[in-house]
């Protein structure tokens, strides 16, 4: 996983406010498929007990980011965070801003939310298939979405695919 290490209190003379609670888990989701990719995380976060936060407010970077976990970091019972991002999200930037000694908030999981039954006309787009590989072998966890009228074929040759670009990463099916 991408944690970096527990929960630290930044003095507030540091930062010339009250003591906020640094290492705020942070779960990235990324995905090509809007609509399931925003459902999917506004259910983890609701599953969690964590605040989501919407690709429109990631896109405005580390930053915003940041200024939302000095906020709720103030906030008792909140414990993290789950941000989506856009469809050309780059997961080594993500990874990389998350990761960084200023960044607040602990990246512990990056997701990618696949719809199985759009991957192969996702994969026949150069663009899409670029982005699409890179969410896929950068996730730490793969989330298969497979409706039960898709072929077990094609979903067969689907998670092999998956698979063997993201052989480390934990994989589990959503079936509709």
């Amino acid at each position: 996983m991408f944690s970096t290490g527990g929960k630290r209190m930044r003095e507030s003379g540091e930062r010339g406010r009250s003591p906020v609670l640094d290492g705020i888990e942070a779960i990235a989701v990324v995905g090509l498929c809007t609509s399931e990719r925003r459902r999917y995380a506004m259910g983890l976060a609701r599953d969690r007990g964590y605040v989501f936060v919407p690709a429109e407010q990631t896109e405005q970077g580390i930053d915003a980011i940041d200024r939302l976990v000095d906020l709720v970091g103030m906030t008792a019972g909140v414990h993290g965070f789950v941000l989506e991002y856009g469809d050309d999200a780059d997961c080594a930037e993500i990874i990389g801003a998350l990761s960084a000694a200023e960044s607040r908030a602990v990246l512990t999981d990056l997701v990618c939310v696949l719809d199985l039954a759009c991957l192969h006309s996702d994969l026949e787009s150069e663009t899409r298939a670029g982005t699409l590989v890179g969410q896929i072998e950068f996730a730490s966890t793969l989330a298969l979405l497979a409706s039960d009228a898709s072929a077990s074929t094609g979903i067969e040759a689907a998670e092999s695919l998956v698979a063997h670009l993201a052989s480390e990463a934990q994989r589990f099916l959503l079936r509709d």
